[in-house]
């Protein structure tokens, strides 16, 4: 008969009724922890959000702490300077933001997700109160 190594049935001793109850309630906390914590940080995103419109750039704006990238739209960053057909530069990412700011006039928007891109930010189409597509107009 195989004899085993380290201590002998003899001296083997299992765990106690106090020790038992402890081991179990700590796993099932830690299983509640990991559930919840799992719940939290792969959450969705809601599929459409509603509120002021607060313009980043050309093609981000911000609702209710949401940053929210317009659908199709590659608008330049407000810092971004274009050339013109001349070669004369001009303040393209500017005039995109102003412009953009302009449309919306600090209104409410209805913004519908399509997706959420690497960022973790809304990729949505949004419109105003009447309807226009803020998406829509961009591309005009």
């Amino acid at each position: 008969m195989a004899r085993w190594a380290g201590r002998g049935n003899a001296e083997r001793r299992g765990l106690s009724r106090a020790e038992a109850q402890w081991l179990i309630c700590s796993v099932l906390v830690l299983c509640a922890l990991g559930f919840y914590g799992y719940k939290y940080w792969t959450a969705p995103l809601p599929t459409a959000i509603v509120g002021k419109a607060w313009v980043i750039d050309g093609d981000t704006v911000v609702i209710s702490g949401t940053h929210i990238r317009l659908d199709g739209i590659d608008a330049p960053e407000t810092d971004q300077i274009c050339t013109d057909a001349n070669g004369k530069p001009w303040a393209c990412g500017r005039i995109a933001t102003r412009e953009l700011r302009g449309f919306i006039r600090g209104g409410d928007l209805t913004c519908d997700k399509r997706a959420t891109d690497r960022y973790q930010r809304m990729i949505a189409v949004c419109k105003l109160p009447d309807g226009t597509d803020v998406n829509a107009w961009l591309v005009r």
